[in-house]
């Protein structure tokens, strides 16, 4: 049988191809004709299927492997008929710790900290480089502070925390107040136009399916 530590080994030397179909989920994958050993590449996704994690997405559930910040999971085609090992960025939440060391800059763009915030993020090494804020109540949820370091944008991790918070809240309402930059990112998953303000901030609300505020 093959190890967790085999499989990460096996998983870090593989070669990914970003998803160019699934901009709005940022991700890449592993085909099983780049590997070097098919049977390999069957030993992982075996041992994805016996030891991941179960999780809902996009309304089906999938099973998560979590290794070095990394999140891998296949389609659910059996073994003989799997062709591909997804890989995104895996999001954690955090502790106030955490963001100690991207409070004064988060700040300097005018993202406001409250006790009442909890925040998930993206580690990338030893480093977090990218968070987004949910203030949780009763019938609704308000998203709030996402941010990512300058040196590592354009990589999808605003996309990817904004497409885990949804999926984590989706039987809720989602509201969030937005820039003429991050808008249109809220307005491709679905959100729709609340109140516009002169500063250039609009809310922005995605109605759930529990009952509505």
């Amino acid at each position: 049988m093959i190890s967790r530590s085999e499989v990460n080994k096996l998983l870090n030397s593989a070669e990914y191809v970003f998803a160019k179909t699934m901009p709005d989920n940022p991700h890449h994958y592993t085909l099983k004709n780049t590997w070097s050993s098919q049977k390999d590449f069957d030993n992982v996704v075996n041992y994805i299927r016996d030891n991941g994690v179960r999780e809902r997405y996009g309304g089906r559930y999938y099973l998560y492997h979590y290794a070095d910040g990394y999140k891998y999971w296949t389609m659910g085609n059996s073994i003989s008929k799997t062709r591909l090992i997804n890989r995104k960025k895996a999001t954690y939440w955090l502790e106030g710790s955490h963001l100690l060391h991207l409070k004064e800059e988060m700040q300097q763009e005018g993202l406001l900290f409250s006790n009442n915030t909890k925040y998930i993020g993206i580690i990338d090494g030893n480093e977090l480089v990218s968070v987004g804020g949910v203030i949780e109540y009763k019938n609704h949820i308000l998203i709030k502070s996402l941010y990512t370091v300058p040196s590592h944008r354009g990589k999808g991790y605003f996309k990817t925390i904004l497409n885990d918070i949804m999926n984590m809240y989706s039987n809720k309402t989602m509201k969030a107040a937005c820039t003429k930059y991050s808008i249109r990112f809220f307005l491709r998953r679905g959100f729709e136009v609340a109140r516009e303000y002169k500063n250039g901030i609009t809310d922005v609300i995605k109605v759930g399916s529990s009952k509505q505020v």
